[in-house]
């Protein structure tokens, strides 16, 4: 199942972009996800 992307979701892709890992180098309360495709893994 997918849901509707929030705020945290856009946030956490883009800090991610810069090449910064989730867990130890931000923090987004809420959780988040990022979107498939946009940044290489």
């Amino acid at each position: 199942m997918t849901r509707a992307p929030r705020s945290q979701d856009i946030a956490a892709t883009v800090i991610r972009a810069f090449g910064l890992e989730p867990g130890e180098d931000f923090f987004i309360p809420g959780g988040y996800g990022s979107f498939d495709g946009v940044v290489k893994g």
